[in-house]
């Protein structure tokens, strides 16, 4: 049997200390560590491995903004834990089996003002936001919750003297639940003028799914390495809408916005893998490495409001056709041994990417925007 255990903690008056420490008592950070791990023989060449993770944080963040009502600052805290198995049996030297569960928790909470409306705020200059806030609590709320729960199987075989298979699956079930308000200042536009305080909330709860299956065969053949593999991921976001706001109908019949859709698709994509090593003589060899790689985006960008509830000043809005993060990497490495204290390497490699993220702002033309506008876009 054999064991492992690490803890580490942190206290700290940040930075601002000599602002934050007027208001708040010690600590204004702290963040505590746990790492626990276990592993020992449950049966001839079976060994059984059991960790647990747990994290703990809390703060309050500083912000100039409001440095003359830091009481009004909102708490923050982070809460994390993960238990995992790991069970590998041995069939024989040249074959063995690994299989891993492991579920994960975390809760992110601001702990800030819970009203309906942020009109307790009260700013020095009555027409910029950016002016400092004399009154009120920040008016941030959030409580979001996501919990991971995963299975794993690899399968590892010396097949032939030359060839090593490698096959594996991976299974990710989601669930994610978060309510969140916060309010935000803005100039408001119009012909008026002043602050206008927009409201980002959102309350949802999604199950999404995913899944991974590959195949890899690693050739050692005459100082001759190959590795040659290939990934099929199944990304299900699993959620529809079955109404989109009478508030976002008008709008698109004003603006010039993408077409919507009610229902999120699967996504499907098979990613090839290869990586060689030639030796070019007893002192030099050359490694290229060539691979496709899928990553879904932020799931937050996909639920967010994905009603496109306009009930802000300037809202955000999810967007439910959002595919994943696709890569394509090619490396290429040179080595030579000079002798036994010199070594040259040269590397270079290329990216590209498809897919990535971005955020566009769709504002009502000025002619139509009033002092009692309640949304101008989203």
């Amino acid at each position: 049997m054999r064991y492992f255990f690490a803890a580490d903690v942190n206290f700290s008056d940040t930075p601002h200390r000599k602002e934050m420490r007027e208001t708040f008592g010690w600590p204004i950070f702290a963040n505590v560590n746990l790492n626990a791990k276990l592993s020992f023989e449950i049966a001839n060449n079976t060994r059984l491995t059991l960790q647990g993770l747990l994290s703990n944080w809390s703060w309050r963040q500083f912000d100039s903004q409001w440095a003359e009502n830091l009481e009004g600052l909102a708490l923050n805290r982070h809460k994390s834990h993960r238990i995992s198995a790991s069970l590998t049996h041995t069939f024989s030297s040249k074959f063995y089996t690994t299989l891993k569960v492991a579920n994960y928790f975390y809760n992110r909470s601001v702990l800030g003002s819970i009203e309906e409306d942020a009109q307790g705020l009260v700013f020095q200059d009555e027409n910029d936001p950016n002016s400092l806030i004399k009154e009120g609590i920040q008016p941030w709320n959030e409580d979001t919750k996501e919990r991971v729960s995963v299975a794993k199987l690899d399968l590892v075989g010396q097949v032939h003297p030359y060839h090593l298979l490698k096959a594996g699956m991976d299974l990710q079930y989601y669930n994610l639940n978060s309510e969140n308000t916060r309010f935000t200042a803005l100039p408001a536009l119009g012909d008026v003028g002043g602050i206008a305080l927009n409201k980002f909330s959102y309350d949802y709860q999604y199950s999404p799914r995913f899944f991974a299956f590959y195949l890899q065969d690693e050739i050692d053949y005459k100082g001759i390495t190959a590795n040659l593999g290939l990934r099929y991921d199944l990304f299900a976001p699993k959620i529809s809408v079955e109404n989109f706001s009478g508030e976002l109908q008008s709008l698109r019949s004003i603006l010039d916005t993408p077409s919507i859709t009610t229902k999120s698709e699967k996504y499907s994509p098979i990613s090839p893998r290869l990586g060689v090593s030639l030796p070019l003589s007893e002192s030099e060899r050359l490694h290229l490495n060539y691979g496709w790689y899928y990553q879904m985006p932020s799931l937050y960008y996909v639920y967010t409001n994905a009603e496109h509830q306009l009930d802000g000043y300037l809202p955000f809005a999810g967007n439910l056709e959002l595919e994943p993060i696709k890569t394509v990497s090619t490396e290429f490495s040179y080595k030579r041994h000079f002798d036994s204290d010199f070594l040259f390497v040269f590397t270079g490699f290329t990216k590209s990417f498809a897919n990535l993220i971005d955020t566009r702002t769709f504002i009502v033309p000025d002619s139509l925007i009033t002092s009692t506008s309640q949304n101008i876009g989203f």
